[in-house]
């Protein structure tokens, strides 16, 4: 199989990959949202809950796009002339 094949194959599982934690990731935020009612009627219950769903949101971001980010500006500095 050539390297460029390789290199696509690993590039569609690397974007199902992300596009599955960009699913995960607008779930929580829709739950996240659904629970400000609540915490309008002044639930203790609902404010902690909001903050533990965006703290996982947060996490699953983080495991997921910021390693992209960083082979994306690696790429970009390793492509660059600098003066």
């Amino acid at each position: 199989m050539p390297i460029s094949e390789v290199a696509r194959l690993d590039d569609t599982a690397l974007l199902r990959q992300s596009s599955n934690s960009s699913v995960g990731v607008a779930s929580l935020w829709a739950i996240a949202a659904a629970l400000v009612p609540e915490m309008q009627k002044g639930k203790e219950w609902a404010r902690t809950a909001h903050i533990g769903v965006n703290a996982v949101t947060f996490g699953l971001f983080a495991y997921y796009q910021i390693p992209t980010g960083l082979e994306i500006a690696a790429k970009v500095i390793e492509k660059t002339k600098f003066p």
